[in-house]
């Protein structure tokens, strides 16, 4: 059977969150997201992830996010089985409107059977910006078993 692998990826997509709120995590889904490799992990076709094993997981993101207002300052991260997770928190700040946030990281997430993982933004900011993610990228490979 062999671990778990999968990956989603998101080239060219055009998803938006409007006015976003501070301190609130949005999960980025878009029907433009791609299957990678796939292997006892499944690909909603938006974006999110489910592993089929429970077990640690090298977890990888990249994510290239459009920031609508001056000194805003952006966050990203993996977002497990609905909420946003501590693991893996990248931030950002814009120094003028409409700059172009590149943020990645990786971690180890101890994930159950049929556990989600998907991708997050939110701004700590209370000026309400537009964000816009064109390109996005989200790979998991299980590491060991718990």
């Amino acid at each position: 059977m062999g671990k778990a692998f999968g990956s989603a990826y998101g080239n060219e997509i055009n998803w938006v969150q409007a006015g976003a709120a501070q301190n609130t995590w949005y999960e980025i889904s878009d029907a433009d997201m791609e299957d990678g490799e796939l292997h006892l992990i499944n690909h909603d076709g938006s974006g999110e992830l489910t592993v089929i094993q429970a077990g640690y997981y090298l977890a990888t993101y990249s994510v290239c996010l459009d920031d609508s207002d001056n000194n805003d300052h952006a966050e990203a991260g993996f977002y497990v089985d609905g909420a946003a997770v501590d693991a893996g928190q990248q931030h950002d700040e814009t120094g003028r409107a409409g700059d172009h946030l590149a943020m990645s990281s990786t971690t180890i997430l101890k994930l159950t059977a049929i556990s989600t993982v998907a991708v997050c933004v939110r701004t700590i900011d209370a000026t309400g910006p537009d964000f816009e993610v064109h390109h996005l990228n989200l790979t998991l490979t299980q590491a060991g078993w718990d």
